[in-house]
């Protein structure tokens, strides 16, 4: 029983260090809900960190149509009605 404990603890470290290891990117989310036509302001949007591969489930993606900074959003309009928690993609606002 005392190598079982032992297995047990090694797969919790190599998952920690599995976790630790995965790429996280900074993805702009909206705050609030937005209507289409709407400017999107600094007090609508926030940043958030995801693992690079939670981004639309791919693993080898690199995540270039969202957007990663609320300065590139701050301006823009909505393209179409957005939940709030939303992560903004390029198509999502014009």
């Amino acid at each position: 029983s005392l190598s079982n404990s032992q297995n047990q603890g090694s797969t919790v470290e190599d998952l920690e260090a599995t976790q630790a290891a995965q790429s996280m990117v900074d993805v702009v989310f909206t705050r609030v809900p937005i209507s289409r036509g709407d400017r999107i302001t600094a007090d609508k949007i926030g940043v958030t960190q995801l693992p690079k591969n939670a981004l639309f489930g791919a693993d080898d993606g690199e995540p270039d149509l969202m957007f990663t900074q609320v300065e590139e959003v701050v301006g823009l309009f909505a393209n179409y009605d957005l939940d709030q928690g939303a992560f903004l993609s390029f198509k999502m606002v014009v």
